[in-house]
């Protein structure tokens, strides 16, 4: 809470946002909605610290959090979901970067204001003390929680066991071989296309001009 990760993360996310729905009220329209949501970045960076935490890779986050955080490259990320009276449900969800791909599913309850989404990390670069496993956002728009799976807990236990009987056996549950690929991003990025060219729009305009205004006497 500490590390400042906004400073080191930029870019232009596009966004298209089509719904038809009926209500008085904004909450009633979303409640029965249907059609879809796109948003999209094609570059930019973020902070590796999240990344790294996200990917749940100790070998990456420890010496990110004693030397300072950096930036990573971000190649490419895509989000399609399409929307049934009020249910928006992923149909592509990736965050391709230069150290780890992570993909992504499951859906949003618009009348609710809820979400459940499972994060799968693909890191790209060999390390040690990774738990491997997906992470779990759950719980309300405005007060989610993340969660990691038993699977993930046991394989951090299992390493607590082989810690007692030999400290580099206790290694071996925790090391990722880093076999995660690039995205295609051209092919990822088609079906959010739309949402791209929004994106590319709005970094080609110029900042708008701030006037400054003589207070009066």
């Amino acid at each position: 809470p500490t590390l400042d990760t906004n400073r080191l993360s930029a870019g232009e996310l596009g966004a298209q946002i089509r719904l038809t729905g009926r209500g008085q009220s904004v909450a009633e329209l979303l409640s029965n909605a249907d059609g879809t949501i796109a948003a999209a970045m094609d570059g930019g960076r973020i902070s590796h610290t999240v990344v790294a935490a996200a990917s749940l890779d100790g070998g990456k986050l420890l010496p990110l959090l004693l030397r300072g955080d950096e930036p990573v490259a971000i190649r490419c990320a895509a989000l399609a979901m399409s929307v049934q009276q009020g249910m928006a449900h992923t149909q592509l969800l990736v965050l391709d970067t230069a150290a780890v791909r992570i993909n992504g599913n499951g859906a949003l309850d618009l009348k609710t204001e809820r979400l459940a989404l499972e994060l799968n990390a693909e890191p790209k670069q060999a390390s040690i003390l990774s738990l491997r496993g997906p992470i779990y956002v759950e719980g309300t728009f405005r007060h989610p929680r993340v969660a990691v799976s038993a699977a993930t807990l046991l394989r951090g236990g299992a390493a607590i066991a082989l810690g007692v009987v030999n400290p580099l056996a206790a290694l071996l549950p925790l090391i990722e071989t880093g076999g995660g690929k690039d995205t295609d991003c051209v092919r990822a990025l088609s079906p959010v296309d739309s949402a791209v060219k929004q994106a590319q729009k709005t970094s080609e305009q110029p900042p708008a001009v701030v006037r400054s205004r003589t207070p009066r006497r």
